[in-house]
């Protein structure tokens, strides 16, 4: 195949979904990048296939996920659909239902769905939460993971209110448009990547549900990385956020420079809604 250099990366995806038979995992569409479009950027593949999974909870972060819109409306940008074992097929209402684009009166925006998906579908059999892994390969519930998925997008929305860091932080978005929600390095994947108003580097590891001990190690990597390929002599630190801290990663944390702890907290809020009196004009 030809490469076209005037389409853009995402209509370059969608020709590989049609060349691959239209299901393709992400490893699966880079590869045919790296033969087919050896010019193109091979890391902006995952971000531009999540701006056009309708389930994609990251989508929200990218341009086009900025509007709030269903699914059935024709935005050109909702194409795909990602299974419950994380490969990507075309996208069809019929099939998927209707999902949107939502923003809540604060102007957070999230990704839900907004008409059921048939009992039994073909596209989704295991019934895994969207945009998530599946569980039988992550080894936890999809519901855990969708939490995840909503914690972490509600941050990277919120990233001014986070107090108690050198800096208030913003968004990083790269040259070629990629925002740093789930950010593709050569090491891993960065929960969320941000800049502080000193010019220092983010990067900010939330762990819920898997033991943060082992995120030290992880979060010290994406650091190095960054260094070494966008922040040279600018500041990198390191932040960690879970539900509860433990004593190891204190301590390790301890003898380390540029990592914070944070701590979170989930709170739900139940009120008894008002109830009819009983109807006493029934006629026998």
């Amino acid at each position: 195949m030809t490469q076209d250099l005037s389409l853009p990366n995402w209509q370059l995806v969608l020709q590989a979904m049609q060349a691959l038979g239209g299901r393709a995992s992400q490893c699966e569409l880079e590869a045919y990048f790296r033969e087919h479009f050896p010019d193109r950027k091979i890391s902006n593949v995952g971000p531009d296939a999540t701006l056009l999974t309708v389930n994609a909870h990251s989508r929200i972060h990218h341009a086009s996920g900025k509007q709030a819109r269903r699914t059935d409306a024709g935005n050109r940008y909702d194409k795909l659909f990602r299974r419950g074992d994380g490969s990507y097929e075309f996208y069809d209402p019929l099939v998927h239902g209707v999902w949107e684009v939502a923003q809540d009166a604060n102007g957070n925006r999230s990704v839900r769905q907004a008409t059921d998906m048939p009992v039994t579908s073909a596209a989704d059999p295991s019934g895994e939460v969207a945009g998530t892994p599946s569980a039988e390969a992550s080894g936890e519930g999809g519901g855990r993971f969708a939490l995840e998925a909503h914690l972490r997008d509600y941050l990277a929305q919120n990233l001014a209110s986070i107090a108690g860091l050198p800096s208030h932080l913003s968004l990083y978005t790269d040259g070629a448009g990629v925002p740093g929600v789930e950010y593709r390095t050569d090491v891993g994947i960065i929960d969320i990547l941000a800049r502080g108003h000193d010019d220092a580097w983010y990067v900010i590891e939330l762990k819920l549900g898997r033991g943060p001990d082992a995120a030290l190690g992880q979060t010290l990597r994406y650091m190095g990385w960054i260094k070494h390929k966008l922040a040279g002599n600018q500041s990198v630190y390191g932040v960690v956020i879970a539900a509860e801290i433990s004593d190891k990663l204190r301590y390790a944390a301890s003898v380390t420079t540029g990592i914070f702890l944070m701590e979170y907290d989930l709170k739900v809020a139940l009120r008894l809604s008002r109830q009819l009196a009983p109807d006493t004009n029934t006629g026998t």
